[in-house]
């Protein structure tokens, strides 16, 4: 059995449907029930704040992935509670049960990192590869979809979206999609085991990100999103879309069809950008797929 911690949240729900939908037993751990749950999959409340509600929770898994991120700050939630101290104690608690853990971390994180999420999940992975746990640790970069969504709420009154700061700064984002496909297959390939995947996309600036939004629209309708992903395997290698996944995976992915390396600036002239044609297209119109060695 897999136990999917933060699996109501934007990665959990996904990394959760892909598992259920390969056959995988899933239980979704999380503070509270999700308004509509992942079909097949049963939920037990925990709080990674709370380790004493972390045992049972985890009884009887086999594989834990923790998903969860210390971002509400409506909850009253820090990178220091949850990434840091409450992914300690859940790596504990699996321990005690010989269960295996997936973590989910960052591109970038290490103890020295200006941002505190990196230094908090850098922690995190210290004391997972110290605990003599089985494990995977998955790192990725920004979510393209929260930012979108961020900034398409910051467009009102017929004005474009708000970028804090000069916005010129390049920062690679990827799709929460792509990164719970690969978080799903460290969760059930034992062969990643004590290995790090990283999973990203193509390098934006927020001002190009921001004028890939549609001001005006419902996000339902304008969807824009980086022109495809990328992941770094343990050999090193890096590989694009539609490339790593393997036959078993279903997923979609941008119109453009780009085969780029992944930190090339790709945005002009690319009808995968193009907010009125962008949408997901069925794995067959991307071409072979091979499985990731």
């Amino acid at each position: 059995m897999i136990a999917v911690i933060g699996g109501t949240g934007r990665l959990g729900r996904l990394v959760t449907a892909h598992l259920v939908e390969a056959g995988e037993q899933v239980r979704v751990v999380a503070r509270s029930a999700p308004a509509t749950r992942v079909p097949g999959a049963h939920f037990v409340a925990a709080d990674l704040r709370r380790p004493s509600t972390l045992a049972p929770a985890l009884d009887g898994a086999d594989v834990v992935v923790a998903a969860a991120h210390g971002m509400d700050l409506v909850a009253g939630e820090s990178p220091g509670e949850v990434d840091r101290d409450g992914n300690i104690a859940l790596i504990d608690a699996a321990r005690v049960r010989g269960a295996d853990v997936v973590l989910v971390s960052v591109i970038g994180a290490a103890a020295g990192h200006p941002i505190e999420l990196h230094r908090m999940k850098w922690a995190a992975e210290e004391h997972l590869r110290a605990s003599g746990v089985a494990w995977t640790i998955v790192r990725a970069s920004a979510f393209a979809e929260m930012w979108v969504e961020t900034l398409e709420q910051s467009a009102h009154d017929g004005k474009g979206p708000q970028v804090f700061g000069h916005g010129e700064n390049p920062l690679n984002f990827v799709s929460v999609q792509d990164v719970a496909a690969a978080v799903a297959r460290a969760a059930t390939d034992r062969t990643l085991r004590g290995k790090v995947v990283e999973v990203g996309g193509d390098d934006l600036t927020f001002n190009e990100l921001a004028r890939l939004v549609c001001p005006g629209r419902a996000p339902a309708t304008c969807r824009a999103s980086p022109c495809g992903s990328w992941v770094r395997w343990p050999d090193r290698s890096v590989r694009r879309w539609p490339d790593w996944r393997g036959p078993a995976w279903a997923w979609t992915g941008p119109t453009c069809g780009s085969t780029r390396r992944p930190t090339t600036r790709h945005t002009r002239g690319c009808p995968g950008h193009r907010c009125a044609r962008s949408r997901t297209v069925p794995r067959p119109e991307w071409g072979r797929v091979r499985q990731a060695a």
